[in-house]
């Protein structure tokens, strides 16, 4: 169960869902999309990871976005317009349910753009998650390249500065004590003790730090 999910439980048992959770990349994945529709009815806002592989990195290459996959058939048609012989379902090296099909290589090897598509000195092989996974990730991908996800997503920025200060000048990220109950108490005066220090610079009318910027992007300052 990933940390997304436990979040999930925890607030369905308080009845405290929301309709939409906004999270950082860390917590986004094709498994966790589909899950926190389906069992809590959860609209789950992040960018997804980026794709890196060398087609995506290469920019005119052929990667999972540029091919068409036909979920009844069992094939995978590429660019070119071949279709792919082999599909296989089983489990990836991470244990999680994956579908890995591949092409002929009579196909791939008199190909006039397989530079572009695979470095397999037989034929391209294409990996991907199952339908539900894929086609939630392709979606997701999809709407992160929008303005309305831009202008939803900008309401993160609040609670990353947060984080922040709780790690950078608060020390949040180590305990001073062991125990869960310790710990857990140690978050509570952190949380408090930030509130402090806010209220005290609000009255005293201490303003806002400026957005830091780069060593590199201030040489163009």
């Amino acid at each position: 169960m990933t940390r997304t999910e436990l979040v999930h439980q925890a607030l369905a048992e308080r009845g405290r869902l929301p309709s939409e959770h906004i999270v950082d990349a860390g917590y986004m994945a094709s498994t966790t999309l589909v899950t926190s529709q389906d069992k809590y009815a959860i609209d789950l806002l992040g960018p997804m990871r980026p794709n890196v592989s060398w087609q995506a990195r290469l920019g005119t290459g052929f990667d999972f976005s540029h091919f068409t996959i036909n979920w009844e058939a069992h094939t995978v048609t590429c660019p070119q317009g071949k279709t792919s012989w082999r599909w296989r379902e089983g489990l990836g090296p991470n244990g999680k349910p994956h579908i890995q099909t591949q092409f002929q290589r009579v196909d791939c090897q008199v190909c006039p753009v397989r530079t572009q598509c695979t470095r397999n000195k037989k034929a391209r092989q294409v990996t991907f998650p199952p339908q539900r996974e894929s086609q939630a990730l392709q979606i997701a991908r999809q709407r992160q390249k929008t303005q309305d996800f831009k202008d939803r997503y900008a309401i993160r920025a609040g609670i990353e500065g947060t984080l922040s200060q709780a790690v950078v000048a608060l020390g949040m990220r180590r305990t001073r004590y062991r125990g869960l109950p310790k710990v857990h108490l140690q978050h509570v005066l952190t949380a408090a003790a930030m509130n402090l220090i806010r209220a005290v610079h609000w009255l005293t009318g201490e303003p806002l730090a400026k957005t830091r910027s780069s060593t590199f992007a201030a040489l163009f300052a």
